[in-house]
């Protein structure tokens, strides 16, 4: 055989090889491809499967949540129409400081003496008043907090340390 013979010969089988090995990747790639993807399916399969779960749980606190407030509500509502009866219209006003003290406390700020000149007297049923109505409100957080802590904990996403 010639030498031409030799080298075309030989490009022939280089051209077959690489025409093997560059099928063979793509089919790999395919195969690899097809697993990623069943892979990313499965996962994504069950992070639905888990936010469903978690849904779940949220929709039943939702629903306890607005039957306790409903209950709640209606127990305000009566309490706020006997703040006349425990505390009368009658009693002296509370000073101007009362309110400033008050309204500090409330909003969790400093007291700003420069409001003493501008504050007017407060009547005590307007304060059992709004005390009633700011304690209704936060036992309504506390019980959307402590609803949100319980799911949380049933989720297993995070570890509390023990309550004691």
């Amino acid at each position: 055989m010639s030498l031409y013979a030799y080298g075309a010969a030989s490009l022939l089988a280089l051209v077959i090889l690489a025409g093997t090995h560059t099928k063979a990747y793509l089919m790999g790639g395919a195969s690899v491809r097809a697993d990623w993807d069943k892979a990313i399916a499965a996962a994504n399969a069950a992070a639905e499967s888990e936010r469903v779960t978690h849904q779940s749980a949220i929709d039943k606190l939702s629903r306890q949540l607005a039957q306790k407030k409903a209950v709640a509500q209606s127990s305000t509502t009566t309490l706020i129409k006997e703040v006349e009866i425990y505390v009368p219209h009658t009693l002296p006003l509370l000073p101007a400081g009362f309110r400033v003290y008050f309204d500090a406390t409330a909003t969790g700020q400093e007291i700003d003496r420069s409001k003493l000149d501008d504050a007017a007297p407060v009547a005590p049923s307007d304060v059992a008043r709004t005390a009633g109505i700011n304690n209704a409100i936060a036992r309504e957080n506390a019980d959307l907090v402590t609803g949100l802590q319980s799911v949380i904990r049933a989720s297993g996403c995070f570890e509390f340390e023990s309550e004691k």
